[in-house]
């Protein structure tokens, strides 16, 4: 039986701790993923694709879901007592538990981005945007 997948457009400040794209699945077995708005449809689609994509690979590799976000709270912690900067990201972290899986979405993300011809750039300033508290677009 399939379970049905949502991915949700949310005001930033709506996350669970300061992330782009987070997910996880309902007492149904549904999965929840939900993007912080950047203001830009194509680049909430993209952090959208990454999300799916890291959950795939880590639900077909036997990772939690909830492994990855201990993990990123960890790491949020760690980034409050100046153990990492701003621009770090948890899943590019050796000691992450989806290093992989982050990895495999993170290509994912730029082959379709680099084939829809986004700018690689202004896609990340949007997304340092929301981090920063700056009014969208």
């Amino acid at each position: 039986m399939s379970k049905l997948i949502t991915i949700e457009t949310i005001p930033h400040n709506r996350q669970l701790y300061p992330t782009a794209g987070d997910y996880c699945r309902d007492e149904d077995g549904d999965l929840h993923i939900f993007v912080s708005d950047t203001g830009n449809p194509l680049f909430n689609a993209l952090i959208g694709l990454h999300e799916l994509v890291e959950v795939m690979a880590m639900e077909r590799r036997g990772i939690p879901l909830q492994a990855s976000t201990d993990f990123d709270l960890i790491y949020e912690k760690e980034r409050e007592e100046g153990k990492h900067s701003e621009s770090d990201e948890p899943g590019d972290d050796p000691r992450s538990p989806y290093l992989k899986e982050h990895r495999l979405a993170s290509i994912v993300e730029m082959l379709v981005a680099l084939d829809l011809d986004v700018n690689w750039d202004e896609y990340g300033a949007a997304v340092d945007k929301l981090f920063k508290n700056e009014p969208l677009p």
